[in-house]
């Protein structure tokens, strides 16, 4: 969360830490104060890998119209796919391990959907794509 002074006006801005310090950083006279609570001063090289791979994946998909969305089709698949790669990195491998496990949805062999882990991120993909990627 990072906190942004406006004059008189407090705008806390969730999930978008690394953005709104920027934003202070170009507009310094829209900005009295900052309090930043967990945004990293810097993305370290494998935030910058799976950026690009969400990236591309929304530009892998047929709608992405070079992010002109106003008067057409989101591109839904695209942003499911990363969403669910966004999901991964929220979670660190001991997370997964105690909330999932290698838990089964099934004892057939079906690709993407023997594990709970994989309904999980298919879900939390499809939920947000079906919003057009906003939150």
């Amino acid at each position: 969360c990072v906190l942004l002074m406006y004059s008189t006006t407090a705008f806390c801005c969730l999930n978008a830490g690394m953005q709104s310090l920027c934003a202070a950083a170009i507009f310094p006279e829209r900005v009295r104060n900052i309090v930043s609570i967990s945004a990293c001063l810097m993305t370290h090289p494998g935030g910058i890998a799976f950026r690009q791979l969400q990236r591309e994946s929304i530009m892998a998909d047929p709608n992405w119209n070079k992010g002109d969305y106003y008067d057409g089709l989101y591109p839904t698949e695209g942003l499911r796919l990363a969403r669910q790669a966004g999901t991964i990195t929220y979670r660190s491998g001991p997370e997964w391990q105690t909330r999932f496990g290698r838990s089964r949805t099934t004892n057939q062999l079906k690709i993407g959907e023997n594990f709970e882990i994989e309904k999980y991120i298919r879900h939390q993909g499809s939920k947000w794509a079906s919003k057009g990627g906003i939150d």
